[in-house]
């Protein structure tokens, strides 16, 4: 709404709980296109005091429901091409740079959408913004958030690409930052595969967390 022009015929269109519906008329009116659909937690009969949207279907959700991530969940269920998800302490944007040229070396039609950050808000964003038809999706994917970002990505196949000392302020130990990573794995599927380094000290860990998971490990 802040940014009219970036809006495209056939988008929903979502009013934040804080938004004060009376004073967005005007944004929501110059809009270059009618909204296929209203998601909001307000009352019906206060979305339909902007007349410009009388016809348009709302869909009224549970205010305590962070609706974006669940756009972003149902999102995942449709990309019907390989996700591949990276993370490590370091050479994580290099790693998905050179997946990306290798990959589309082979004619596939690849998609690396981390414009929008590493972490869980980006990573939602760029779910709920792709097209799901891509033959492999690959995407950064920050520890700090990493439950989320498991949960969100559920990678095929998780890239680990080593384990520092960043974040070490925050983890106290490199074992707690390899504990952190590893979490990516949790959202592996039990047939998919983990890409781990070799040549760390906790590389051996992380291989036997992929392992006791029953993940394919290389």
């Amino acid at each position: 709404v802040l940014k009219p022009d970036l809006f495209r015929a056939g988008k929903a269109l979502i009013l934040a709980r804080a938004d004060d519906v009376s004073s967005m008329g005007k944004k929501l009116e110059s809009l270059p296109e009618i909204p296929e659909a209203i998601i909001s937690p307000h009352q019906e009969s206060e979305l339909r005091k902007l007349s410009a949207y009388g016809s348009v279907p709302i869909y009224q959700v549970d205010p305590n429901v962070n609706i974006l991530r669940q756009l972003a969940l149902y999102a995942r269920t449709q990309i019907i091409g390989r996700v591949i998800g990276v993370t490590g302490t370091s050479g994580k944007t290099s790693t998905c740079a050179m997946l990306f040229s290798s990959i589309s070396s082979l004619g596939l039609r690849v998609r690396k959408p981390n414009k929008y950050g590493n972490v869980s808000s980006g990573i939602s964003r760029a779910l709920r913004t792709e097209p799901w038809d891509a033959d492999v999706y690959i995407f950064e994917m920050a520890g700090g958030t990493m439950p989320l970002n498991a949960q969100l990505v559920r990678p095929d196949v998780a890239v680990i690409t080593n384990i520092g000392p960043g974040h070490l302020e925050r983890d106290g130990s490199l074992r707690a930052i390899a504990k952190r990573k590893a979490r990516i794995l949790r959202g592996v599927p039990d047939d998919g595969v983990a890409v781990i380094y070799r040549d760390g000290e906790l590389s051996e860990y992380l291989i036997n967390v992929a392992k006791r998971q029953g993940l394919r490990v290389f």
